[in-house]
């Protein structure tokens, strides 16, 4: 198939494979807020890309940034804390330190290994539905490093 023009689609905004399906959407301008559509994305895409033969859809993926984004979600989420009550909401930094409990070296680490972990599966998955979406005839996906 040759296509008549290239389209270059530029995502920014997405840490998870959801987050990817709704901004692709969004940029395609076939999200529809009123309803989920990650449900029926490849649905919709195939419509959309039968509808659009003669143009080919691009999208580079920096595969490095989208681990380090993954990574970083994953990390904070572990090492996340509650606002514990009683919090000082308009004292200075140094009053409201004491309020918030310190993580350990040793506690810090195993969240770290626990990112690590969390992160590779997560890329994993990420790069298998990359490979499904860049299974369309008129879609491509390259992945940089």
């Amino acid at each position: 198939m040759k296509s008549d023009n290239i389209r270059n689609l530029k995502l920014k905004s997405y840490q998870n494979i959801r987050d990817f399906k709704i901004e692709l959407l969004e940029k395609l301008k076939l999200y529809n807020r009123k309803k989920d559509c990650t449900n029926e994305f490849y649905e919709i895409l195939e419509n959309y890309l039968n509808r659009n033969r003669g143009t080919k859809f691009e999208i580079a993926i920096n595969k490095t940034k989208l681990s380090e984004k993954i990574y970083t979600r994953n990390l904070r989420e572990l090492t996340k804390q509650d606002i514990p009550k009683n919090y000082p909401h308009n004292a200075s930094n140094m009053e409201k330190q004491a309020y918030y409990n310190q993580i350990s070296g040793e506690k810090y680490a195993l969240c770290e290994k626990q990112a690590k972990t969390q992160t590779e599966k997560e890329f994993n998955d990420f790069i298998k539905e990359l490979d499904k979406i860049n299974g369309f005839e008129n879609f491509e996906i390259v992945l940089e490093k």
